[in-house]
């Protein structure tokens, strides 16, 4: 689990990163991929504070098996999810 809270720290912290960038000031980009940013800039971070808070979970020490196979589905969905919409926002960040 080390390793997997390594791996989630280095992309809460990509995840970030491109928060940082304001979406309304891409001028190339229409009213509509604007908004898309900006959504996605905000789904990435709630995705990024439910994978924390499972983390944390997962350091409880009364964590129960069968819990921790329910977290760790979960856990590998918000992470496919995040790397989705991170991909997404890069592709419109270069449109931009």
């Amino acid at each position: 689990t080390e390793e997997q809270e390594r791996r989630a720290l280095e992309r809460a912290q990509a995840a970030s990163a491109p928060a940082t960038v304001p979406a309304a000031s891409k001028p190339g980009l229409n009213n509509t991929e604007r908004n898309e940013m900006k959504r996605l800039e905000k789904d990435i971070a709630q995705l990024e504070s439910r994978k924390r808070d499972i983390l944390e979970r997962f350091n409880a020490p009364d964590l129960a098996a069968d819990e921790a196979g329910k977290l760790s589905v979960e856990l590998g969905q918000i992470q496919e999810n995040v790397e989705i919409k991170e991909m997404r926002w890069l592709e419109l960040a270069e449109q931009g």
